[in-house]
C-alpha cells in the first residue's frame, strides 16, 4: 500500500490530477490519497511551500508527496525525487524545496525522462517514479543528482523606523491573512 498527499496549481476543473490518480490506481489498486490543495495561485511557489510545509509534517513517514507547481524561472525545468526525513517528495527544482526544507536535501535525483516533447508534468513518468519509490526501490535508480539545486529565499520584511514593509504569503478561507511579518518582529 502508500498513501500520496498532491499540492497542485491544477485546479479542480481540468482532467490532469484526475488522470494522474486513475494511472495510479490501475498499477496500485490500494494507494490512498489526500488532496492537500489544488487551489495554490499559478505559479506561486511562495504560497505552495506555506500550505505544504504547514500540512506535510503530519504525515506518516513513507508518505510520497507530489507537488504540481512550477515556478518559472531561468534554469530549465526538471522533476526531481527527494528522500528526507523518512518522507518522499516529488516537485519541480524551482526553488520550493529551498522554502520548505532549512538544509538543502542530500538524497536526490533528477528524475531521468526519454520524452521527446520536454513535458514537465509527463503523467507517465512521474506515476512510473511514484511506484518505484512507494514499492521501496533505491531514489538512484530513477535519475543522476540535478547539476544545481535552484535555491530561493523568502522575502523578509523591510523595516524603518516606525514602519515594517511586509508582504501577503497567504489567506486562509476564513480571511486570515499570512504575511511575512512574526509576531516577534511586530513587537
Amino acid at each position: 500500500m502508500g498513501l500520496i498527499t498532491f499540492t497542485t496549481d491544477w485546479g479542480n476543473r481540468d482532467y490532469h490530477i484526475g488522470a494522474l490518480k486513475g494511472m495510479l490506481l490501475t498499477q496500485l489498486p490500494e494507494v490512498k490519497f489526500i488532496d492537500l490543495s489544488h487551489q495554490v495561485a499559478r505559479h506561486n511557489i511562495q504560497q505552495a511551500a506555506y500550505i505544504f510545509a504547514n500540512a506535510y509534517p503530519h504525515f506518516p513517514s513513507g508518505t510520497l508527496h507530489f507537488i504540481g507547481v512550477h515556478g518559472q524561472n531561468k534554469y530549465s525545468p526538471e522533476l526531481l525525487a527527494i528522500k528526507k526525513e523518512g518522507h518522499i517528495f516529488i516537485g519541480v527544482n524551482d526553488g520550493f524545496f529551498s522554502l520548505v526544507f532549512e538544509d538543502a536535501p542530500i538524497d536526490m535525483v533528477k528524475i531521468r525522462t526519454e520524452n521527446s516533447n520536454n513535458e514537465l508534468f509527463d503523467l507517465p513518468k512521474i506515476v512510473e517514479s511514484m511506484l518505484h519509490l512507494l514499492s521501496g526501490k533505491n531514489l538512484y535508480e530513477l535519475g543522476d543528482r540535478p547539476s544545481h539545486y535552484v535555491q530561493r529565499s523568502a522575502f523578509l520584511p523591510a523595516i524603518d523606523d516606525e514602519l515594517i514593509h511586509g508582504v501577503v504569503i497567504y489567506i486562509d478561507d476564513y480571511g486570515n491573512v499570512i504575511t511575512n511579518i512574526t509576531k516577534t518582529l511586530f513587537h
